[in-house]
């Protein structure tokens, strides 16, 4: 719904802590906060999370927001994994369904 706080999160394994992986977040709306830290889990494992919150606007509907983790690596280029989500945001306003002129 239009003006709620939205929070995604993204995160990804690291398995060597010393080299742990980056996450980017693109296509992020203007209002967005970003957190990231690398955190220990309860099996001893080490894990990058990264939260974004941000105020949803009927300008985000249909938006892509996509997290990419880049692992790097000892040869020419770094592995990455990215995940994609697509936003639907709901107007609680008539004027935001009329076409922009």
């Amino acid at each position: 719904m239009e003006n709620t706080t939205v929070s995604l999160s993204c995160s990804a394994e690291a398995p060597c802590p010393k080299q742990p992986p980056t996450i980017s977040w693109s296509n992020i709306p203007e209002s967005a906060h970003i957190t990231t830290q690398l955190q220990e889990k309860p099996e001893k494992t080490q894990s990058v999370f990264s939260n974004m919150t941000f105020k949803a606007s009927y300008m985000d509907h249909r938006k892509n927001i996509s997290c990419t983790a880049t692992y790097p690596r000892k040869t020419s280029k770094d592995s990455t994994v990215e995940t994609t989500v697509i936003l639907q945001v709901l107007c609680k306003r008539l004027d935001c369904l009329l076409p922009l002129t």
